[in-house]
């Protein structure tokens, strides 16, 4: 159309929470790119019930609940309200998770997180929430194809799921690693994280991000909460572990105190058994917090060298014993010298160039 993406506005549109993995990535996104458009807009869907609907909206007949069971109808009321108000030449960027209203759009990019099938944790069957979020993801992986054919660009955050999109959906994908904004991700002092924070001065604190789906490993999650030790604590941001034992959990942190964690606590516990890429992973890498990762293909393309792993079908009792040689100096200070070194391969500069050469092949052409 020839347009100039000074004189255009940018929509990102998402439907998640702004404190979700998704909802972050929105923001960020808007953020990074905005130098680039004459306005961006993010445009929150959100119909989860939560009080931070984020910015942009583009109706005050959004609407949101807290009722489960009504999740669905919500959502398709807020999508036929972006139908209905959004033009279908708009520059406008899907950030998950439902996709719905892509079709509808003349030119759109979109970006999908991961795309892999997740088989339920045994361990997580006792937890409704779990289970829900469970049968929505199976609900989307098999309606995810022909909800986004039609859109100009998919951007993907690893090699990783690149191979998987095209394998399974047989379309070009273009990589975009995620970015670290080293503004609000860097070292600080610990004891003074921690005083901000309410943690305890003198235990170990072994980090963990993640939402409440079985993908995250939730059981084995529990299991090695359960077995660090007296002095040895599980800080967990997000979703709750139901009946863990010696852990912390916060819910929700603003933005300016939620990277504190990664300077208050003494190594990052990554589990996660399927990832798109893992957001909270270079957040430790650029706040020098040392990772102990499952090795996964996702987990080694993102930290590299960059972190201490354990092999799958490990136990909880052998993780905990990694858990407690990664603490120790000498691995920590090998570790943190490695994230120095990968932590340039997330730079926004990086980022935002990528993100130009896209909107500018399907919003300026």
């Amino acid at each position: 159309m020839g347009d100039s993406l000074q004189d255009s506005t940018l929509f990102i549109v998402t439907d998640q929470g702004p404190s979700t993995g998704i909802g972050v990535y929105a923001s960020s996104l808007a953020d990074l790119v905005r130098p680039l458009f004459k306005e961006v807009r993010l445009i929150s869907l959100q119909y989860s019930g939560l009080n931070d609907r984020g910015t942009g909206l583009i109706s005050s007949r959004l609407r949101a609940t807290r009722a489960r069971p009504l999740y669905p109808i919500v959502r398709r009321h807020n999508e036929a309200i972006l139908l209905k108000e959004m033009s279908r030449d708009a520059c406008i960027h899907f950030c998950g998770a439902s996709y719905r209203p892509v079709f509808a759009f003349n030119r759109s990019v979109v970006t999908i997180h991961d795309y892999n099938l997740r088989l339920p944790d045994l361990r997580t069957l006792n937890s409704l929430d779990v289970g829900l979020r469970d049968f929505y993801y199976w609900w989307w992986f098999v309606t995810l194809p022909r909800r986004v054919r039609s859109a100009r660009m998919i951007i993907v955050p690893s090699e990783f799921v690149r191979e998987e999109i095209e394998s399974r959906m047989s379309v070009d994908c273009r990589v975009i690693h995620h970015w670290t904004d080293t503004k609000r991700f860097h070292p600080r002092s610990q004891v003074d994280a921690r005083s901000i924070l309410g943690l305890p001065m003198k235990d170990k604190l072994v980090l963990n991000v993640s939402a409440a789906t079985s993908n995250k490993n939730y059981g084995l999650l529990k299991d090695i909460s359960g077995l660090l030790g007296r002095d040895c604590r599980l800080v967990k941001v997000g979703g709750p572990i139901p009946g863990a034992k010696n852990s912390i959990y916060f819910p929700g942190l603003n933005e300016e105190m939620y990277p504190l964690l990664f300077n208050a606590c003494d190594l990052y516990l990554h589990t996660s058994r399927s990832e798109g890429f893992g957001r909270p992973l270079v957040e430790s890498i650029a706040s020098e917090l040392p990772v102990l990762a499952l090795r996964t293909k996702v987990a080694l393309e993102v930290l590299g060298d960059a972190a201490v792993y354990c092999e799958p079908g490990m136990r909880a009792s052998e993780w905990v014993k990694v858990v407690h040689s990664s603490l120790t100096d000498s691995i920590r200070n090998d570790v943190i010298r490695s994230e120095r070194q990968r932590s340039d391969l997330f730079n926004p500069a990086a980022a935002h160039r990528l993100y130009q050469d896209v909107y500018e092949s399907v919003f300026g052409g």
